[in-house]
C-alpha cells in the first residue's frame, strides 16, 4: 500500500501486513515527522476509502486526547512563554495568514502556542528569535485546537523535519525562554 507523510508529503509503499489493525506509528524517512498509518479496510479513523482511492493517514493524536493509549504514552511538557510568529501555510509553503503568539508548553517533538486566529491552519512555520538574535524556523502541523470565549486559540502541533532539526529547535526554545527570566 501507499503511505503518504503528514510531515513533508512524500509517499511510500509499505506493506500493510507489518501494521496493526488499529494503526501503527511510522516515520518518514526523508524528514522524520512520526504519524499513524492504518491498514486500508479496517474502517477506522484514517482508514482507505470503500472505493480504495488512498490511505488518510491520522495524525498522531495530541497529548491529553480520549485515546485511553495516549495518556499512557504522554509525554512530558514543559511550561513556558516565549512569543512567536506563526505563518499559516498551504500544502506547497505558500504563506496564507500572519500571527502573533506565545509558546505555552514544549515536548520532544510538539508545542502548545496561543494565538488569535479565525480559522485553524493545518500547517504552520513557527519562529522565534534566540539568544545569538537570530531567527529559528521549523514547519510543524496542527494536531489539535481549543477556542477560548475571548477568541484566543490554543494550537497544538507537531514538529515536522528531521530528529536533528526538531532537537535542535527545542533546545534552543528552551534555552531561550531559561536565560531570559
Amino acid at each position: 500500500m501507499i503511505i503518504e507523510c503528514n510531515g513533508c508529503s512524500r509517499k511510500f509503499s509499505l506493506n500493510e501486513k507489518l501494521l496493526k489493525s488499529d494503526g501503527s506509528k511510522v516515520r518518514c524517512t526523508k524528514c522524520g515527522a512520526i504519524f499513524i498509518a492504518v491498514p486500508p479496510g479496517t474502517g477506522g479513523p484514517g482508514a482507505e476509502s470503500e472505493d480504495g482511492k488512498g490511505l488518510r493517514n491520522r495524525r498522531e493524536a495530541a497529548p491529553g486526547a480520549s485515546d485511553p493509549q495516549a495518556s499512557k504514552k504522554k509525554h512530558q511538557r514543559i511550561t513556558v512563554s516565549v512569543p512567536v510568529s506563526c505563518i499559516a501555510i498551504d500544502g506547497e509553503g505558500n504563506p496564507l495568514s500572519f500571527y502573533i503568539g506565545l509558546i505555552t508548553e514544549v515536548g520532544p517533538a510538539e508545542l502548545c502556542i496561543e494565538v488569535f486566529c479565525s480559522t485553524i491552519p493545518d500547517c504552520v512555520l513557527v519562529s522565534f528569535i534566540n539568544l545569538d538574535n537570530r531567527d529559528v524556523q521549523i514547519r510543524a502541523n496542527v494536531v489539535g485546537s481549543e477556542t477560548d470565549p475571548s477568541r484566543k486559540t490554543k494550537l497544538e502541533l507537531f514538529l515536522a523535519g528531521t530528529q536533528q532539526e526538531v532537537s535542535d529547535f527545542i533546545a534552543q526554545l528552551v534555552k531561550s525562554y531559561h536565560y531570559s527570566n
